[in-house]
């Protein structure tokens, strides 16, 4: 746990509290930060926890609980703990070294410290490092229905737009005005070629391809659906367990979309 410390041991809860006093310019955002940041601090310190009581029953025999047993075994066989990875979650399916996955943790804790300085410093977010993403999306939606100024509408027609940029995250140096900017989306089932901002046919070789930074909005539909728009599931993870957090809007200039709805084209966070 010395690396998570390094990373995340300054952040206390008064260093916290003061940083989410200062983003103050989004309620949803400042309420949404605060979720993660206790989340991810009771998380850690169950993790510091548990390496303790493993600590003393090597000096000291004892009895524990069966949760402790279970991540002391799991450790012991070389394996991720499963009761950790409740905690936490993990940024890839199936993670198979301890050692990479506290890595994987550490580069969450580090965005999440980051995140804490606001949009304005971190203008492009990496949607795989919250805990509950659809909460993420749920601040955009917020701030639309906030922001929108077209008087009396029925708001449960609001719905999420996208727009797959060809930028990647460290091109990004601005927030949008509307929305958000995410990373960390991947394409299964297809390529994406940069240079044209489309998606292509995959090469054999390949399994899945990371997709540029994403601009997220929210509003009404659109009425110029066309059969060339594909309208891509997102999942949490890659075993698309529950219904999809959102759909990108996927555009090819004389590309019928049922081809890509045939090959099951889906995306996922993790």
């Amino acid at each position: 746990s010395s690396g998570i410390n390094a990373e995340y041991g300054d952040c206390s809860q008064d260093y916290v509290t003061e940083r989410l006093k200062k983003l103050g310019s989004s309620v949803p955002f400042t309420y949404l930060m605060n979720n993660e940041m206790t989340a991810m601090q009771a998380a850690l310190e169950e993790i510091r926890s548990t390496l303790l009581a493993i600590k003393n029953s090597v000096e000291q025999p004892t009895i524990h609980s069966p949760v402790v047993v279970s991540v002391a075994h799991d450790l012991l066989f070389g394996r991720v703990p499963r009761y950790w990875q409740s905690l936490v979650g993990s940024l890839t399916p199936n993670p198979t070294s301890t050692l990479a996955w506290v890595g994987d943790v550490v580069q969450r804790c580090s965005h999440l410290e980051r995140a804490l300085q606001g949009r304005e410093r971190v203008p492009c977010l990496w949607i795989s490092v919250f805990s509950d993403p659809e909460a993420l999306l749920g601040t955009v939606m917020h701030e639309a229905v906030q922001s929108f100024d077209g008087g009396a509408q029925n708001f449960e027609e609001f719905n999420f737009q996208t727009e797959i940029t060809n930028r990647d995250k460290d091109h990004i140096r601005e927030a949008p005005h509307e929305g958000m900017f995410l990373y960390g989306i991947y394409l299964y089932g297809a390529s994406w070629e940069r240079t044209i901002n489309e998606m292509q046919d995959m090469s054999p070789k390949c399994k899945f391809a990371q997709l540029p930074v994403v601009h997220v909005t929210a509003g009404f539909s659109q009425t110029d659906r066309t059969h060339c728009l594909f309208q891509c599931p997102v999942y949490n993870t890659r075993t698309m367990d529950g219904a999809p957090l959102f759909s990108l809007d996927i555009f090819n200039e004389n590309v019928h979309n049922s081809k890509w709805a045939l090959r099951g084209l889906c995306c996922s966070l993790r």
